[in-house]
């Protein structure tokens, strides 16, 4: 059978039913890509089974109440609280033009409306370029990442990386992504773009310059998109690696006096400790004196040459007149 004679049964099975379902009735994918379509109900419809069918195939993606169901490329996704459900259909091809319909399950006549999907080829867009790299990467040994790429056109689209010359552009890389590197410099100022093509045509993007500030390994350069203004140097990193080394030297000298003050503190400590004990020592030996002093009719002369040592006195008794002489040392 004809696809052209299902227009007329698609046109009278998507009558609305009092405005039940509705929504756009024509959309415009591009091959290669994904789009999505919103269907919108009445409220009394929340509980009711969602579905998206592509007649010309006989096949349906259908959701139950918030929930999400699949057929193939085709998805469906229902919000009752918006009264919404979302169709998308992936991965396009211009195979895929002809009539859909959006639909609700129902005990009778489903409300449901027709939408005419067409597909075709599309031309890039200008390359986009955007940083992927940290800031200030290059300046630690790294390289910087650009990326570019097409948010429009047909896919598949491919891209490649030219640095510009005097002479001829030559061709660098061939993928979206340029990483630049101080191994891969060669002059003082150096220029680079990409282009994106697919079968409709080619765009080129916007030109990356990058300037040589230091020839230090590793080497410091500037990166900059000429309109986006987005640039990457190295002069905050270099102010960040000297202050980090004064910050580090004077954490250090801070640690060393530290160090110093507590073995000072445990020396004076542990000599005020042993001033303490031989005082102690010297009251116990002066004690003893006394007591060897207070003999009954005896007189004890004491010569006490020195009191720097814990050792027991020696005694040297001379009887002579009656008279003990004592010699203590300490």
């Amino acid at each position: 059978m004809d696809k052209t004679m299902w227009i007329p049964i698609l046109l009278i099975s998507s009558l609305p039913v009092s405005g039940a379902v509705w929504g756009e009735t024509y959309a415009r994918g591009v091959v290669g890509r994904a789009i999505t379509i919103d269907c919108h109900y009445a409220a009394e419809y929340r509980s009711h089974a969602k579905y998206w069918c592509d007649w010309s195939r006989n096949r349906c993606a259908v959701a139950t109440s918030g929930q999400h169901g699949r057929s193939g490329r085709m998805s469906i996704t229902d919000s009752p609280a918006r009264g919404i459900f979302t169709v998308t259909v992936e991965d396009l091809y211009s195979g895929d033009t002809g009539w859909y319909s959006c639909g609700i399950n129902t005990d009778s006549l489903d409300p449901m409306f027709s939408v005419y999907l067409h597909v075709s080829d599309e031309l890039v867009s200008v390359p986009v370029l955007e940083f992927l790299s940290p800031a200030n990467v290059s300046c630690l040994g790294g390289s910087v990442t650009v990326s570019c790429e097409s948010v429009r056109g047909s896919l598949p689209i491919s891209y490649t990386w030219y640095e510009k010359t005097t002479s001829v552009d030559s061709d660098i890389s061939d993928n979206n992504a340029l990483d630049l590197h101080c191994q891969s410099f060669k002059h003082q100022h150096h220029q680079y773009y990409c282009t994106a093509s697919n079968k409709r045509g080619s765009k080129s993007s916007e030109m990356v310059n990058v300037s040589i500030s230091s020839s230090d390994v590793p080497c410091s350069f500037l990166v900059k998109i000429n309109s986006t203004g987005l640039e990457y140097s190295c002069e905050t990193s270099k102010r960040s690696k000297y202050t980090s080394r004064i910050t580090y030297i004077f954490v250090s000298g801070v640690t060393v006096f530290g160090l110093i003050l507590i073995i000072a503190f445990l020396w004076y400590r542990k000599r005020k400790s042993k001033e303490t004990n031989c005082n102690t020592s010297h009251g116990e030996e002066n004690n003893d004196i006394q007591e060897m002093a207070v003999l009954e009719g005896n007189h004890v002369y004491s010569n006490l040459q020195q009191l720097g040592n814990n050792r027991a006195a020696d005694h040297l008794d001379n009887n002579e007149g009656g008279i003990t002489y004592a010699v203590v040392n300490c």
